[in-house]
């Protein structure tokens, strides 16, 4: 499998223009930001030097950044009515309201699709040669019946906008509200008519899964106490141990790759011995970790970044793993709580060079590893540093 680098995934400065109202281009340096929901303004520099200022909805008309990058003033009829299962209309019909918002343009040609996002919220719109912006109806309601369906307009507008010898309804029928099938379709169209078009989501191949090696030391303490018997609480010593695990990142595809998720399963152990008010104790912990988190990344130059993420461990797999209380002059019987541990937080800071190596702080809050054991409690905790070795 291979991938390449997206260039320059910092958030810079980057050669661009706008159009004023009075039609007047003015050439510029937009901060890229990249954005995942659709802005309503943007900050541009005349020069490298020249003071920061603002570029709004109001007095700009469309700005570009490079060749990749377009948004376009329109005034448009918008439906934001919720898709969220829990907040469905009872309506199939759209609830538009007007609005002038900045537009996305995906594909632009004799057909045009634009798009605008805002959260959860999801709209497209199309525009047939020079005529006016309309949107692609498409909602999720709830029908008499209490379930959920579906009104897809946005196909049959589609083929009435788009007559083509080489689309037919039953290739619109396939198509998906959602941006690689509209791209596609918009591609088609531009094409069945021979008219010059441009995929402004064409970006290349870009580094959008990692999939890492993770060794690393675990620094870790463990405490239990008995809630009706003191005697039984102990702490025991301080272990260095070694954990592995896998990561696997997934980028993405919006404010310059700096947002990820990540998955790592993780093998790690903790062997260790200590004393309670009557006798020894000795505990061995062996377990998988299944941690589900976000990664942040901060760009320090073309080849370097910081990065901070939080993870949930949403299972821990142990095995082999118990608690003993030893016997103690053969008046005690010894005995074994086998462990079974619950979820907690996992918090990193760490730094990656060349997208390939890599080195992690990170500090997991306390666990409770005897869950089984209604007056037990007990806190694992530990901190880790991580090496990384990314294969792809």
């Amino acid at each position: 499998m291979a991938f390449t680098l997206a260039a320059n995934a910092q958030i810079n400065y980057e050669s661009g223009f706008f159009i004023t109202n009075a039609n007047e281009k003015v050439q510029c340096l937009i901060l890229n930001m990249d954005w995942k929901n659709n802005p309503s303004q943007f900050e541009y520099k005349l020069s490298e030097d020249a003071e920061v200022k603002i570029g709004t909805i109001k007095s700009v008309k469309e700005f570009s950044i490079g060749s990749m990058l377009k948004y376009v003033r329109e005034t448009v009829q918008m439906d934001r009515t919720s898709g969220n299962v829990q907040n469905l209309s009872n309506t199939r019909a759209a609830q538009f309201q007007e609005e002038t918002v900045f537009l996305k343009v995906l594909v632009s040609g004799s057909a045009t699709l634009y798009a605008y996002e805002a959260g959860n919220l999801n709209r497209f719109f199309y525009q047939n040669k020079l005529e006016d912006v309309e949107p692609l109806i498409f909602k999720r309601y709830l029908n008499k019946d209490g379930l959920i369906a579906e009104n897809n307009r946005f196909r049959q507008q589609l083929y009435n906008a788009f007559p083509c010898k080489a689309i037919n309804m039953k290739n619109i029928e396939d198509v998906s509200y959602q941006t690689s099938d509209l791209v596609k379709f918009f591609i088609k169209y531009n094409t069945c008519v021979n008219n010059d078009y441009k995929d402004y989501t064409d970006k290349g191949k870009q580094d959008l899964f990692n999939l890492t090696l993770r060794p690393g030391v675990r620094f870790s303490s463990l405490t239990v106490e008995n809630a009706l018997r003191s005697e039984l609480d102990v702490s025991f010593d301080d272990q260095t141990s070694f954990t592995f695990g896998v990561e696997a990142e997934f980028i993405m595809g919006f404010n310059k790759n700096k947002w990820s998720v990540i998955i790592e399963p993780t093998y790690q152990a903790f062997k260790s011995e200590g004393v309670s008010g009557r006798g020894p104790v000795s505990v061995e912990y062996k377990s998988i970790e299944f941690p589900v988190g976000v990664r942040h990344y901060m760009f320090l130059g073309d080849s370097s970044k910081l990065f901070v993420n939080v993870s949930y461990v949403v299972y821990d797999l142990s095995f082999d793993s118990s608690l003993k209380y030893e016997e103690l002059n053969n008046t005690v019987l010894s005995s074994i709580l086998e462990i079974e541990s619950r979820t907690n937080l996992l918090f990193g800071f760490g730094y990656k060079y060349a997208d390939k190596y890599s080195i992690e702080l990170q500090y997991a809050t306390d666990r409770n590893i005897l869950s089984n054991f209604v007056n037990y409690s007990s806190d694992y905790s530990n901190l880790s540093v991580k090496f990384g070795y990314t294969l792809f």
